[in-house]
Parts: C-alpha cells; structure tokens; sequence
C-alpha cells in the first residue's frame, strides 16, 4: 500500500507543530485533503486525518487553546502513529 498521503499529512502536522505554517492555513489544507483521503486506500492516512480534524473541531469550537491543540496533536502523534512520529521526528515539546 502507498502511503504517501499518510506522510503527507503526517508532515504539515509536523510543519503547523514547529509553527512552519499557521493554523489557518493548516486548517485550509486540511479540509481541503478530505477528498483525497476518502478516494485513497491509505487507511494510515485517513485514520491521522480524521483523527486531526477531531482535535481541530474542539479547539475551534473553544474547548482548548491553540497551545493545548498543539501539545495534545504532539503526545496524539506519538502515542497513536509512532511510526509515522519517529520518521517525521517529532518529539514532545519540551
């Protein structure tokens, strides 16, 4: 299975983390990538995908701060996609 996408998305993850790209942006991209992922057979990439988009909605629907968005993605991407965590080498902030 190709799993480009899962590693694209994985890496504007990585970008918005580091600050590379702003939210709004990221968000943009990010809504934007739902068609792909429902046309690929990338489950990797639509599990991260969905599971983003659910971080995304509590911190705009002002549940948590967009630093709390940020840490909690941070820990979300190392506990549950490790593998796609240690290519992209996020690490926890400090």
């Amino acid at each position: 299975m190709d799993n480009s996408l899962s590693l694209e998305i994985a890496g504007q993850l990585a970008s918005y983390l580091a600050g590379a790209t702003p939210f709004d942006p990221f968000q943009d991209w990010l809504v934007g990538t739902f068609w792909r992922v429902d046309e690929s057979d990338d489950t990797l990439a639509a599990d991260l995908a969905y599971h983003i988009f659910n971080r995304v909605a509590e911190y705009t629907g002002g549940y948590i701060t967009e630093d709390q968005l940020k840490s909690v993605l941070r820990a979300d991407l190392q506990e549950e996609f490790p593998a796609l965590a240690a290519q992209l080498l996020v690490r926890p902030a400090s």
